[in-house]
């Protein structure tokens, strides 16, 4: 059974690190910032880190979600969040690893009837629904300060600036989701600290150099200067909330606070140009996924 859970997990760490790495550092790929090689290698990096220094805070987390260590539960819960994984990249569903892993172990938790840390869970929600909400509604102030800043002066001075904190908060993207999404996976396995570590290393490094060719290749090749200054914010205030949420064991999604980041920047601007349409579908496929992840986690521990 522990080879099997640890070949899952490896299976699991390298779909999400190929699958997240454009999330990372697609947009200095994209705009030519850096080189493709370049961009692959800083994504590594903030992976390795976060999950080297970082990835044991979300153990907390994982004991209030399912108090006692079940191996057959971790494997049926890696292999049906790889099915849903697979599934959900086969049609392009914006689907969060970090939602349906934390609905499962709640299920698997309440289904074997273990003592779940209730409050922490109201913990998790409230963050899953507040932290969105923040991303949401700091962008505008934010961005209309910055671009304020960004006309004063000497403006190719200031976007080379911009350049360079993108590269750097790039990283600090990928480190911030090493330690919660992949952090959260690290923390569910019994293995030791370092040999679970050497293999999420080795899995990250195959999944972000041969998993990631798709992601990559759907980026833009055309990003203006204004734009810089949208995806820096936007990362920056999504890796900061993620980083809030690890140093206190929360798991939360990358996916959330990015995407709610995105819309931000869009109704920012006078003339909002975002739909709502797709806000609400991707919402309602978190709220869902949550929910089924928990009803097919419940039921298969009472089986």
């Amino acid at each position: 059974m522990l080879v099997i859970l640890l070949a899952l997990f490896f299976v699991l760490i390298a779909l999400v690190s190929g699958n997240n790495l454009s999330a990372c550092t697609g947009a200095i790929i994209g705009s030519r910032i850096t080189s493709k090689r370049m961009g692959i290698a800083i994504a590594i990096a903030g992976f390795v880190a976060g999950l080297a220094l970082e990835g044991t805070f979300l153990k907390r987390g994982i004991n209030a979600l399912m108090p006692v260590e079940n191996n057959l539960l971790l494997s049926e819960a890696f292999a049906i969040a790889i099915a849903i994984f697979l599934l959900a990249h086969r049609f392009r569903v914006p689907l969060s690893l970090t939602i349906v892993f934390t609905g499962m172990l709640a299920g698997f938790g309440f289904g074997m009837g273990m003592n779940v840390n209730a409050l922490f869970i109201a913990l998790i929600a409230a963050f899953w629904i507040v932290v969105p909400l923040v991303s949401l509604f700091t962008m505008k102030p934010l961005l209309h300060y910055f671009t304020r800043k960004l006309r004063k002066g000497h403006l190719w001075k200031k976007v080379s600036q911009i350049k360079l904190w993108l590269v750097i908060i790039s990283f600090f993207t990928s480190f911030t989701l090493g330690a919660n999404t992949l952090g959260l996976l690290f923390a569910s396995v019994p293995f030791s600290y370092w040999y679970k570590l050497a293999t999420a290393a080795l899995a990250i490094i195959i999944g972000s150099i041969f998993l990631s060719e798709g992601e990559l290749r759907r980026l833009g090749n055309e990003i203006v200067s204004i734009r810089y200054l949208n995806a820096l914010l936007s990362q920056a205030v999504s890796a900061l909330e993620v980083e809030a949420a690890t140093l206190l064991g929360v798991p939360l999604s990358n996916t959330q606070t990015f995407t709610a980041s995105l819309y931000g920047v869009g109704y920012s601007y006078k003339a909002r140009l975002m739909q709502r349409k797709p806000a609400y579908v991707i919402v309602s496929i978190w709220l869902a996924s949550v929910l089924l992840s928990f009803l097919v986690a419940f039921m298969l521990a009472k089986l």
